[in-house]
Parts: C-alpha cells; sequence; structure tokens
C-alpha cells in the first residue's frame, strides 16, 4: 500500500476537493499538495502517488503536467502518478509518457474512479 497521496499543481479549490474525496477513500495514507517543483522533489518517492493536474498552478520547472510526468518517469525512484484531466487526449499523452492512466475531475465520484485509485494505492 503507498503511503502518500500528493496533489500536484492544483488550485485551493480543487485541492480542498481531491483532498477530501482522498482521505475518505483512504483514511490510513497521508494526503498532502504542493505547488513547488523544490517541495514536490523532497515529498515524492516511489511511496507515493502524485495527482498531476493538466494545467500546473503554481511555480515548477516545466509548463504543464503531461510534461512533469515524463521528467518524473525518468527517476529511477519515480513514484506512481496519473494525470487529472477530462481529455481523452492528454490522458493518453500522460500514459505515453509514464502515467497510469487518470480521470477528470467529473468523474472523481464515479465507483470507476474509486475502483482505479483503490487498485494504484492498495497494490
Amino acid at each position: 500500500m503507498l503511503e502518500q497521496i500528493l496533489l500536484v499543481g492544483h488550485c485551493v479549490p480543487d485541492t480542498f476537493m481531491l483532498k477530501s474525496k482522498m482521505q475518505q477513500l483512504f483514511p490510513d495514507v497521508a494526503v498532502n499538495a504542493t505547488n513547488d517543483q523544490s517541495d514536490l522533489a523532497a515529498k515524492a518517492d516511489d511511496k507515493t502517488l502524485l495527482l498531476v493536474n493538466r494545467v500546473l498552478d503554481g511555480m515548477f520547472d516545466v509548463e504543464g503536467g503531461i510534461e512533469l510526468i515524463g521528467k518524473m518517469a525518468q527517476e529511477s525512484t519515480a513514484p506512481k502518478m496519473m494525470l487529472i484531466s477530462n481529455f481523452a487526449e492528454s490522458q493518453d499523452q500522460a500514459v505515453n509518457v509514464g502515467a497510469i492512466k487518470g480521470f477528470g475531475k467529473s468523474e472523481l465520484g464515479s465507483p470507476e474512479t474509486e475502483d482505479k485509485l483503490r487498485k494504484v494505492v492498495q497494490a
């Protein structure tokens, strides 16, 4: 089981929504957020699931979430990563650079999304 879910590059309202849902689904897993590249580097490891926003809010070394996933996937201790986006083409791009297929914010409460998250976090 993963030890942490890290919300990456989300605005305050979306961070609150995602954090609430993750804490509900996984009460024994730490749920944190970051909007900064150095903080991300300090917090992310192979026991972490990153939920990466497609359009990053904050101070990162790259312009978008897909680029961030591609960059981090190259690391030897890369965390598990999912893109948060409603756009199918963005999900496909993220998977192609190293992500597990993610979901859109509009799908957050669906049973399919919850099952997808459980499989990743409890693996």
